[in-house]
């Protein structure tokens, strides 16, 4: 069993595992709860490349851990350059 004291300031801290997500989120005075979950890749219908959040994509400043909806407004597929739009959820 898993024991956290949370502190009033926060809400939420995540933690990498082997590529999935330990989510530790608690709310004042409340007792916090332990998450497991898999953050879901995306797939370019153009040429194939894979978007994973557990890397994310370092050579156009999106860090490892960055899922698939929080992409900056404007990034596009690195290999060619299809929007994000076109991805498809990928397992």
């Amino acid at each position: 069993m898993v024991k956290a004291a949370v502190d009033e300031r926060v809400v939420a801290a995540i933690k990498w595992v082997d590529g999935t997500v330990i989510k530790l989120t608690g709310a004042r005075k409340s007792k916090s709860k332990l998450k497991l979950f898999k953050m879901k890749r995306y797939r370019c219908p153009v040429c194939g490349f894979i978007y994973d959040p557990v890397t994310g994509d370092p050579n156009n400043d999106v860090e490892p851990g960055t899922p698939f909806e929080d992409l900056p407004p404007g990034w596009s597929c690195p290999v060619c350059s299809a929007p994000a739009d076109d991805f498809e959820e990928y397992d």
